[in-house]
């Protein structure tokens, strides 16, 4: 397994790491390669946020290989679109083997595995598994004798959008109290300023 020092220059190591994510390496092989290097840095350069068009396979990957896993913005920000249960039902069926089909998902998780994970009962589980299935943001393939083949799909950049606009708006309103609470003590200031000058010319 080659590293960063076999290597002549940074790209060539990445260029490299990334044909090991695309040929399913073991995360043994990712966590040996990836050594010495820096997280942020990694972060930064594999995957979509490097311009390149990166999917949720790299981004799982890169996370398993430093002992972390890293999600798409879109499931972080869903806001109240989700509840928690469904929101981490989503992601612990990403946790699972499963292969990229263009911008979907898919996994094979049983609801019993499901249930461990999530600290739940199965008919919990069928409860989240519903609500992400009425949001159009799983699909369920049944298979007979076999498990479920669940195929996950990202939720609408739209979601995100209106959470962050909503934390930005949340942001302006208390930044708006706080200039209020500032100009209401500077006014009081004032007010007590004027009196104890009259009181002193009197």
């Amino acid at each position: 397994m080659k590293k960063r020092g076999d290597f002549g220059s940074d790209e060539e190591w990445l260029e490299y790491f990334e044909q090991l994510i695309e040929d399913d390496a073991p995360t043994e092989d990712l966590m040996e390669s990836a050594e010495g290097i820096d997280e942020e840095w990694l972060l930064k350069n594999v995957g979509r946020d490097n311009g390149r068009e990166g999917t949720n396979e790299e981004f799982l990957y890169v996370g398993r290989a430093r002992g972390f896993l890293v999600l798409r913005d879109e499931i972080i920000y869903s806001g109240n679109k989700l509840s928690h249960g469904e929101k981490w039902t989503w992601v612990a069926i990403f946790l699972h083997d499963w292969r990229p089909e263009g911008q979907r998902w898919r996994a094979f998780p049983s609801r019993e595995r499901l249930g461990i994970i999530l600290g739940v009962g199965k008919r919990q589980v069928s409860t989240y598994l519903k609500g992400l299935e009425s949001k159009r943001l799983l699909l369920r393939m049944l298979r007979p004798n076999q498990t479920t083949r669940y195929i996950l799909k990202d939720p609408p950049k739209e979601w995100m959008e209106e959470t962050k606009r909503k934390i930005a708006e949340q942001k302006a309103e208390k930044h708006k109290k706080k200039l209020q609470t500032l100009e209401d003590e500077k006014k009081r200031f004032f007010e007590l300023s004027q009196a104890r000058l009259q009181d002193t010319a009197t």
